[in-house]
């Protein structure tokens, strides 16, 4: 009959500490893609994997090697935060610049040379000649196709694609495929910074507002028309931010009306599927 060898102090101590290693970097590599709360279960539920499985195969394990493990763990918790700013930094690459004679706004890069905005913001492409800023360098622009602030608040620019730097040339910035629900998580992003929001339902707006169906909240740390919303899970643009939604009020004590900015709309993924010209899809 064949008997199961018996580990020495010593092996089990080497094999151990493999499997260790191995859990521990599946624990950072889980935690980088979840939020602050989530890493916490991720951790828990690893930790009772480990109890499971390595810690559970012997009563004789180090204090040094428990140790290790709590360490590297809690390691790996707190620096969550570090690989999320990280990761938001990532979308950074994608936020330019567009300059018009007398004003500025934001835009989005696709890839092959293409630049998503707001058609309000280069207004009448043929008489601004709209040009694409990167790091202080100024690119000429061809209008593609322009939409309309009363329509499809939408304008595509091409740039030659041999005059973008190599880190853009190797981008590709896919749209997301799964319509935004309230609740959900976002980033916008500008050249200058990156912010988290999140979707509002329409039924918060007022009921003469409510045409608006892909809105975010945060109105005053978001970016300003033509800047991109991200989801930063599936690393895919959600849309471009159109306009401020704002309601009126009068108050009561003085009878003087009020502007309040309440939401920001922005122009869906699939809205922007559909603007897209068939040549220029990918």
């Amino acid at each position: 009959m064949n008997e199961r060898p018996v580990q020495s102090g010593i092996e089990f101590e080497v094999s151990a500490t493999f499997a260790l290693i191995k859990v521990c970097w599946n624990v950072i590599e889980r935690v980088k893609l979840l939020t602050l709360p989530q890493s916490f279960g991720s951790l828990t539920q690893t930790f009772g994997l480990a109890n499971r499985g390595i810690l559970a195969g012997t009563s004789e394990m180090s204090y040094w090697l428990r140790s290790l493990l709590a360490a590297a763990s809690l390691l790996a918790f707190w620096t969550q935060p570090l690989y999320a700013d990280q990761q938001d930094e990532t979308f950074l690459i994608y936020a330019v610049n567009i300059a018009m004679p007398t004003w500025q706004g934001n835009g989005i890069y696709l890839g092959k040379g293409l630049f998503l905005t707001a058609a309000h913001v280069v207004g009448r492409g043929w008489w601004t000649r709209p040009k694409i800023v990167i790091e202080g360098q100024t690119y000429p622009t061809r209008v593609v196709k322009e939409g309309s602030s009363g329509g499809i608040d939408l304008a595509l620019l091409a740039v030659e694609e041999s005059l973008l730097p190599m880190r853009l040339r190797l981008r590709r910035n896919p749209l997301c495929t799964v319509s935004p629900r309230p609740g959900q998580e976002v980033i916008t992003v500008v050249p200058e910074a990156v912010a988290h929001s999140h979707i509002i339902s329409p039924e918060r707006l007022p009921p003469d507002l409510r045409k608006f169906t892909s809105v975010i909240g945060d109105v005053a740390t978001t970016g300003n028309s033509g800047s991109g919303v991200f989801d930063p899970r599936l690393k895919c643009l959600l849309g471009i931010v159109s306009q401020k939604i704002s309601q009126s009020l009068t108050r009561a004590d003085t009878g003087k009306v009020e502007i309040h900015d309440i939401a920001k709309y922005f122009v869906p993924a699939s809205t922007i599927a559909a603007f897209m010209p068939a040549e220029f899809r990918f």
